[in-house]
């Protein structure tokens, strides 16, 4: 699981450590549903670790908040490596794009091309995907390996002697296991449970993305800082996309105004 860097999950396992129990159940048993792995979130980490350690033979339950297929706000793009990975676990995204190389325009407008060129062990091309289609196609093939899926949001941590070992889901389902594996994004329930999210130093990225009727053959992404040496407030991209559209959203840094979203997201609209 190591190539999955810009998504890596963290992972718990029932053993002593920092749990916070402030609203968590506990006590000398935990009643619930027993896995081996507890898989928190079925984005393309949580989908995949899922899938792989179903393979490997363990019982595995993966957990999402949303019921599946849903859309993301996302540029839709996997690259090269994200193409070898999917390969070596041989999973096929169906109507997946193929995409060569990116356009990078600066402030002043100044473009340059970047070449897309393969590796010892990866291709030259990435691909675009919906990532409604792209995370069902994991998801459904981790079920289809042997995990156990459950609609729920991680509400209420499951303690037991002060060790974690799972969540009640908001659905009233109890999930244990002996492994909890957080792979449930930026507002993670699991690594707030485990004390790793201190929300005074959290800096905030926000995305907005809409599909256009007009397509693209080469991604661009557009920076307009003008100081070469700061990457905020952002960036702007278009992407291709599938069925003849293009992919087109800005990423903005918040810092710790979470809030500042909804503003940028109105300048969007208009």
């Amino acid at each position: 699981m190591r190539r999955l860097h810009p998504s890596r999950p963290c992972l718990w396992r029932s053993c002593p450590g920092h749990a916070r129990t402030v609203g968590a159940r506990q006590g000398g048993g935990v009643a619930g549903e027993r896995f081996d792995v507890l898989v928190v979130g079925s984005g393309p980490a949580g989908s995949i670790a899922a899938l792989v350690l179903a393979r490997a033979g363990g019982r595995v339950a993966l957990a999402d908040k949303a019921r599946f297929p849903r859309d993301k706000a996302c540029g839709d793009l996997v690259g090269p490596r994200g193409v070898q990975l999917l390969d070596d676990l041989g999973i096929n995204v169906p109507g997946a794009r193929c995409v060569g190389d990116m356009i990078v325009v600066g402030p002043t407008g100044r473009r340059v091309r970047l070449p897309c060129r393969p590796g010892i062990t990866y291709p030259g091309h990435g691909f675009a995907a919906p990532r409604a289609v792209l995370d069902e196609t994991l998801r459904a093939a981790a079920v289809s390996a042997g995990a156990e899926f459950f609609v729920g949001r991680a509400a209420v941590p499951l303690l037991r002697d002060g060790r974690l070992e799972g969540f009640e889901l908001s659905t009233g389902t109890r999930l244990c296991a002996d492994v909890v594996i957080g792979a449930d994004g930026a507002t993670s329930r699991v690594a707030d449970v485990a004390g790793l999210i201190d929300p005074t130093r959290v800096l905030w990225g926000f995305a907005i993305r809409a599909y256009v009727d007009d397509p693209v053959t080469l991604p661009h992404i557009l920076l307009w800082e003008p100081d070469a040496w700061r990457g905020f407030p952002g960036y702007g991209w278009l992407f291709p996309g599938v069925g003849g559209r293009a992919n087109m959203g800005l990423g903005l840094g918040m810092l710790s105004d979470r809030g500042a979203g909804a503003g940028a997201a109105q300048r969007f609209e208009a």
